[in-house]
C-alpha cells in the first residue's frame, strides 16, 4: 500500500470503524509508521479490503483487517501478505479483532495459524438518553504520584508499563476511586467528547466485593456526562468475566451484542 492508494480506502476505513474517519490521521499515522505490512485488495481499480499494522511496541502488534462484502478469498489473499511481510525487530505477539458481523474473517486468520488464542469480549453501553449517576466524590482523574499504585491494581487483568501509565494520566485518561485516602479501583479509558471507552477497570484485591467498581463506574459516567451531556459510555469485559458483567449491570450499562468482539491472538514467527 502507498499513501495514494490510502486515501482510497477512506470509505473502507470508515466502514471498519462504523463511522466517518479522518484521512488526514490515518495518512499520518501511515507516514510515522513502518507500513511494511500493509496491504489493500483491488478490483476494477477500487478498494475492496485492506490489512495494516497498528499500535505497535516491543511486545505486542494489533492488526486490522476489513473486506468488503464476505470475500473469503481476498482475506485469505490479505492475511498469507500480512504473515510473511511481517518481521518484527523484537519477539512479538500480534493480534486480531473482529466484531460479530466480521465473524466470516476470523477462518482467514485462523488457516495460517493466526489464532493460537481466542477470546470473547461483551460489549455494553450507557446511553445519552438514561439519567446519569450522581458525582461521587471519591472518584476522580489519578496523579502521576499514584501510576504505581494503579500499575499494581490493573496487574491482574493487564500489565501496562509504567511509563504508559504516567502518559495515561497526563492525557487525562486515568480514573481512580479513593477510599480512606487509599486508591482502592482504577480505570483507563479512551476520550473525546462523543464517546468514552473504559478499557480496564480492575480493584485492588483486598477490596473486591466491596461494591467499588460498581462506584468507580458510575463515578466515570457521572463527570464524563457532566462536561459532555451527550456522551456515549461505553465498556467490554471478557465473556467469562460474570463479576465484571454483574459490576456493569449493577452501574446501569446495557448489553450492546452488536457490538461484541472476538480477539484473536498468536506468536510470532506466525509461518514456520
Amino acid at each position: 500500500m502507498d499513501a495514494d492508494l490510502l486515501v482510497k480506502c477512506q470509505s473502507l476505513f470508515s466502514e471498519s470503524f462504523g463511522g466517518e474517519v479522518d484521512i488526514s490521521d490515518e495518512l499520518e499515522f501511515f507516514n510515522e509508521c513502518s507500513h511494511s505490512a500493509w496491504f489493500v485488495a483491488m478490483r476494477a481499480n477500487e478498494p475492496i479490503g485492506f490489512i495494516r499494522q497498528f499500535a505497535i511496541n516491543d511486545s505486542q502488534c494489533r492488526g486490522e483487517l476489513y473486506v468488503k462484502g464476505q470475500n473469503e478469498s481476498v482475506a485469505d489473499m490479505l492475511v498469507e501478505k500480512f504473515a510473511h511481510s511481517f518481521a518484527p525487530e523484537h519477539e512479538t505477539s500480534v493480534s486480531f479483532v473482529f466484531g460479530h458481523k466480521e465473524e466470516h474473517l476470523i477462518s482467514a486468520c485462523k488457516k495460517i495459524g493466526l489464532a493460537e488464542a481466542e477470546e470473547t469480549f461483551f460489549s455494553y453501553v450507557y446511553p445519552p438518553t438514561k439519567k446519569a449517576p450522581k458525582l461521587d466524590s471519591g472518584v476522580r482523574l489519578a496523579t502521576v504520584d499514584e501510576a504505581s499504585d494503579v500499575k499494581s491494581i490493573l496487574s491482574s487483568l493487564v500489565n501496562r508499563p509504567l511509563q504508559h501509565l504516567i502518559s495515561t494520566v497526563k492525557e487525562g485518561r486515568l480514573f481512580v476511586l479513593s477510599s480512606d485516602d487509599d486508591v482502592v479501583a482504577a480505570a483507563e479509558c479512551s476520550l473525546n467528547d462523543e464517546r468514552v471507552e473504559v478499557i480496564t477497570i480492575s480493584v485492588k484485591e483486598s477490596c473486591l466485593c466491596g461494591g467499588f467498581g460498581t462506584r468507580l463506574l458510575q463515578g466515570i459516567v457521572a463527570k464524563c456526562r457532566a462536561n459532555h451531556p451527550d456522551t456515549v459510555i461505553h465498556a467490554v469485559c471478557r465473556a467469562e468475566n460474570i463479576a465484571a458483567q454483574r459490576m456493569n449491570d449493577r452501574a446501569g450499562f446495557d448489553r450492546d451484542p452488536d457490538n461484541d468482539e472476538t480477539w484473536l491472538f498468536s506468536q510470532f514467527p506466525i509461518l514456520d
